[in-house]
């Protein structure tokens, strides 16, 4: 679903309320954003620094979004509402990955670096 603008008197059913809306109040209605969606590809991956995992976002419309892993912020362009990030870890222990859209929100993902995977 794309962004939505419900002007003042209009119905809260005008829209599929499937999945999470960001909404920003008007002078005279809403304009309702789909929140940005994250996923990883693994729940984990070897801490060899070569196992990789592929985190995606989606969004509405293209636009830079920002991917953050380990407080290091990497700026990734859209294409069709998609942005990848890969990933890859050298220690045991969580990767947490957020993602900030700007008008569509954030969203977050955590990935395990583990020694093997059985």
């Amino acid at each position: 679903m794309g962004v939505k603008e419900l002007n003042y008197g209009e119905r809260k059913d005008a829209f599929s309320n499937s999945g999470s809306y960001k909404i920003e109040p008007l002078t005279e209605g809403l304009i309702i954003y789909p929140r940005v969606a994250i996923k990883s590809d693994k729940e984990a991956i070897v801490n060899d620094g070569i196992d990789t995992a592929i985190i995606t976002a989606n969004v509405a419309e293209d636009m830079a979004i920002v991917f953050t892993v380990f407080d290091t912020a990497y700026s990734v362009d859209t294409v069709d509402g998609v942005g990848d990030l890969e990933v890859t870890i050298t220690a045991i222990g969580e990767i947490i990955v957020s993602v900030d859209a700007e008008k569509f929100g954030s969203s977050t993902v955590i990935i395990e670096g583990v020694e093997t995977i059985a």
